[in-house]
């Protein structure tokens, strides 16, 4: 699993690097922000850098518009500055691929984490969400964009 997970790394680095310098940046500051205390004011950050590090991915693939998306199955979806999650949804609703699906749900699971659900991460800053949440916040975005991002890649 070692190298299939440093195989995925360094396509997403490279893509993040030559596209997004801003995103890795925004990577960096959540990974540094994680500590060995439960300080909330450090959790609180680490979300906050992910979610820039997901409207960063969501500007690069899908810029914000006024008017909404319609996805495949006639929904609508506003897709603004900050509705970056739902820019996600219409980037991969607008792509070709047999992962199409998968992703949607993995999108979902991001918004989970990070808005709408009173479970989701930004309670960090009312000490609910412990470290170990908090970094597993952090992998799991990394790899849900990483997958996005690849995708825009062969997709291209």
């Amino acid at each position: 699993p070692k190298s299939i997970f440093e195989k995925f790394q360094t396509n997403v680095n490279q893509l993040l690097t030559e596209s997004n310098p801003d995103a890795i940046s925004e990577l960096n500051i959540a990974i540094e922000s994680l500590g060995h205390s439960e300080n909330p004011e450090r959790i609180s950050h680490v979300a906050h850098a992910c979610k820039r590090l997901i409207k960063a991915i969501a500007d690069e693939v899908f810029p914000s518009r006024t008017e909404d998306y319609v996805m495949k199955d006639k929904t609508l979806k506003k897709v603004g500055d900050e509705q970056y999650l739902n820019r996600l949804d219409a980037f991969v609703d607008s792509i070709d691929s047999d992962n199409q699906k998968f992703i949607l749900k993995k999108i979902k699971f991001l918004r989970d984490l990070y808005g709408e659900t009173p479970e989701s991460i930004n309670k960090g800053t009312h000490g609910i969400i412990s470290n170990r949440a908090a970094e597993m916040a952090v992998i799991y975005s990394y790899l849900i964009l990483g997958e996005i991002i690849l995708e825009r890649k062969f997709k291209k």
